[in-house]
């Protein structure tokens, strides 16, 4: 079980990697430097919910009865998928799972703590490895089989795919461009970082931590509270107690191999439909 001020120093640790550096990184270079990161901008989720009403209410517009509407509508969409452009290539801002915001603005000055993302649609849970602020939410870019099991306050991000009868349960977090494969169970509270393959009939209990990069192999399970560092590459039919730390020699990318697997079943799965 980690130190008790694990999670306090949390942006600390983060502030000082930040500072480390000779350039300002990009997210997935930020995620790798061993702080739990979230995908997740309250600004962003904002416009990103207001674009949605609008294009509905687009969809169900009959822009011969009034043009000047229509007009109108269609810009204000332009101007909502700009500002998303922008928030998406803004750098140096960087929400960390306890709550906490860190900037770094330039180089010529130290990376600091800029407020917090906690609102009333988040919720902090506590776990094994440390607090953590959740917020729900299926981002519209991941790919998810329709025989995946997905609570409705999980977070899935961007990119990530969960593999036919996958289980997500309440407030998991699997990070962007994660994989769940076949049959594989991440149960509640746990932490699944960017990038991260876990392959099938795998297990990741409650409240654990994968962090980025990581290969958990076919039949594995990684015991509640357990954490796997970054870039570890778990072997098939392994058992890690809970509560333990775990790290091997980092592995060669894989080149999504997961994600390409769960998308070809996904579309077979599709067809056969």
């Amino acid at each position: 079980m980690p130190d008790a001020n694990d999670s306090r120093s949390d942006a600390q640790r983060f502030i000082d990697a930040l500072n480390s550096l000779d350039h300002v990184p990009t997210w997935h270079e930020a995620a790798a430097l061993g702080i739990r990161l979230v995908d997740l901008s309250r600004e962003e989720v904002a416009i990103r919910e207001a674009l949605t009403d609008l294009e509905q209410a687009d969809q169900g517009f009959d822009a011969i009865i009034d043009p000047q509407l229509a007009d109108a509508l269609e810009a204000d969409i332009a101007d909502h998928r700009a500002r998303l452009e922008q928030i998406e290539a803004r750098p140096g801002r960087f929400l960390l799972a306890t709550g906490d915001v860190i900037q770094r603005d330039d180089m010529n000055d130290g990376a600091y703590q800029s407020g917090s993302w906690f609102d009333d649609r988040s919720t902090r849970i506590t776990t094994p490895t440390g607090d953590r602020v959740h917020r729900p939410g299926i981002d519209p870019a991941a790919s998810i089989d329709p025989t995946a099991e997905v609570h409705p306050d999980a977070r899935v991000e961007a990119g990530a795919t969960i593999g036919p009868r996958a289980r997500i349960s309440q407030y998991a977090h699997v990070g962007r461009d994660a994989a769940v494969s076949e049959h594989a169970v991440i149960q509640r509270g746990a932490w699944v970082g960017p990038g991260t393959e876990v392959w099938s009939r795998s297990w990741i209990g409650e409240g654990a931590t994968v962090e980025p990069h990581c290969v958990i192999g076919h039949h594995s399970s990684v015991g509640a509270g357990g954490r796997v560092q970054q870039g570890a590459e778990i072997e098939p039919y392994s058992r890690l107690g809970a509560g333990t730390t775990t790290s091997t020699t980092p592995r060669q990318p894989r080149h999504h191999s997961v994600h390409l697997a769960n998308a070809i079943e996904n579309v077979m799965h599709l067809d056969r439909e």
